[in-house]
């Protein structure tokens, strides 16, 4: 049976920095281990799409493309392991606009089928980032500041 205490607790303590780490939700589980696994992927592929084709600029390029994603993938995973809330956000986000920075480029190079998946996985990202970080947005206006209306 609950306690008071317990069943008087907001919605919002799940994501709350000290509520205990277990009670994190488990589509912000599913969407790091996603995002990981897709972003190591680009890694992998990166390694077996290097051919003979690209000259010694472009060998470089992917070994840091192949670099930058593997230890991204693997530090949104021990931060995940670990439940470190803030690190795992900002690793979150900055995944969120190196996927948003590829878009860009997609656009820019003509890739346009790449361009719906990466802003997906912004937005996932994103939100994931924004709700781990307890942030909720607020569709009312507060009570406490009267509206005179006048501009702020």
């Amino acid at each position: 049976m609950k306690t008071l205490s317990e069943s008087a607790r907001p919605a919002t303590a799940e994501l709350s920095p000290t509520v205990n780490a277990r009670t994190w939700p488990w589509w912000l589980t599913v969407i790091v281990i996603i995002g990981a696994l897709l972003t190591a992927t680009g890694a992998v592929l990166a390694i077996f799409a290097s051919g003979e084709h690209l000259n010694a600029a472009g060998h470089n390029y992917a070994d840091y493309f192949i670099t930058r994603n593997l230890a991204v993938a693997v530090m949104l995973l021990v931060m995940l392991a670990l439940r470190a809330r803030r690190v795992l956000a900002a690793l979150m986000i900055l995944t969120a606009l190196i996927q948003f920075l590829d878009a860009v480029t997609a656009t820019a190079t003509g890739r346009l089928g790449l361009v719906p998946i990466d802003l997906i996985f912004v937005a996932v990202f994103t939100f994931g980032a924004a709700r781990l970080s307890g942030w909720r947005p607020s569709l009312h206006r507060r009570h406490s500041e009267p509206d005179n209306g006048t501009a702020r």
